[in-house]
């Protein structure tokens, strides 16, 4: 009987042979594939495969943060002094000032990727470092003497409001009155050239929610609402882009867009003079992103609350905010709202803020 054998060839995993009257064949090959050889590379082609996969990593690294939070980041390492830097951050001495020479050298860090060329700093440890730079609040920075700094550096980078505002509007303007439109609420903050707040109010549209849309009584709701709306020279809104989660809630904020659209137009419509040759436009829609950068409040990518600024604000703790002023009753009247509440008219006055420090009166910051 012939008898069966596992060989194992240098050239083949496995081949089954079967040896029959002193002979040999090969009577099932399966998964014969040859063994793959490692052949010893040269340290020169090692080399350039570590280079290579290291330069892979600088270019990923930059893709981890968010366009704000990275704009937080390399804005605080190429605005701050080292003993700004060792008193923030876990670095050393050393560190701090090979970063200071860096930048004598190369200028202010345009990329993330940027500063892995500081000695000593590799990806691991310039994670951490990005990690605990995002962690400190506008109040920390402001601690630290670097927030000027920092506001200015972000103001290079703003973006236009819609429409565009131009100087020979901003010159006219010494009140602003920022606005926020909710299916539910209208809410508003006016301030001044000279950073008073003037008015600061939320008034209700509907005694109820509902999701049908009514023409008739929409334009009837705008129409007694803007009676209590106060007077300024530009009227200013936050220009959101919005996230649904549910389907559900695309046909409320279709509602939101109508009542906005027509808030607009009949504000518009009190300083319209009749011919259309010198109609000029009041009303304007501020980008979100200027509030994220401006007050630090980016939080993966969306817009936080700014409650809490406001409350320090009142409380007399330092803020951007500082340089506000706001009269004692209007301050309790904020402090009596429901956090919700609380977060729209902190919107306005961020707004309203926002407006004359970058655009209406910039020289003064």
């Amino acid at each position: 009987m012939a008898k069966r054998q596992i060989v194992k060839t240098p050239c083949l995993r496995m081949c089954q042979i079967a040896v029959k009257d002193g002979g040999s064949e090969v009577t099932d090959i399966q998964d014969a594939q040859p063994v793959n050889r490692q052949k010893s590379e040269s340290p020169k082609k090692d080399s350039a495969k570590t280079s290579k996969a290291k330069k892979q990593t600088k270019i990923n690294f930059d893709e981890h943060f968010h366009v704000e939070e990275k704009e937080k980041i390399l804005n605080f390492l190429s605005c701050s002094s080292d003993t700004v830097l060792m008193k923030s951050t876990f670095l050393s001495s050393s560190i701090c000032g090979w970063i200071i020479d860096y930048r004598k050298k190369n200028g202010p860090f345009q990329t993330l990727s940027s500063v892995l060329e500081v000695p000593t700093i590799g990806v691991s440890k310039l994670e951490k470092l990005c990690n605990s730079i995002l962690q400190m609040n506008q109040t920390d920075i402001t601690k630290l003497g670097i927030s000027d700094k920092i506001s200015k550096e972000n103001t290079l980078h703003i973006k236009d409001t819609y429409p565009k505002l131009t100087s020979g509007i901003c010159k006219n303007v010494d009140e602003v009155v920022a606005l926020d439109i909710q299916i539910g609420h209208l809410t508003w903050a006016k301030i001044n050239r000279r950073k008073e707040i003037c008015d600061l109010n939320q008034v209700k549209l509907f005694d109820k929610q509902s999701l049908r849309y009514d023409h008739v009584l929409y334009h009837k709701v705008m129409q007694n609402t803007l009676k209590e709306v106060p007077h300024g020279d530009l009227y200013m809104l936050e220009k959101r882009t919005q996230h649904f989660k549910s389907l559900k809630l695309l046909q409320l904020y279709m509602n939101k867009q109508i009542l906005e659209a027509l808030l607009m137009t009949m504000l518009n419509e009190r300083y319209d003079s009749g011919d259309q040759t010198e109609f000029e436009n009041r009303v304007y829609l501020m980008p979100t992103v200027n509030l994220m950068k401006l007050y630090s409040l980016s939080v993966g990518g969306e817009m936080s609350s700014g409650r809490m600024m406001v409350i320090e604000f009142i409380s007399g703790q330092e803020c951007p905010l500082l340089g506000l002023h706001l009269p004692t009753n209007l301050a309790q009247f904020y402090l009596k709202q429901s956090d919700y509440q609380q977060d729209r008219l902190a919107i306005c006055i961020l707004n309203a803020d926002a407006t004359l420090k970058l655009f209406i009166d910039p020289a003064s910051e």
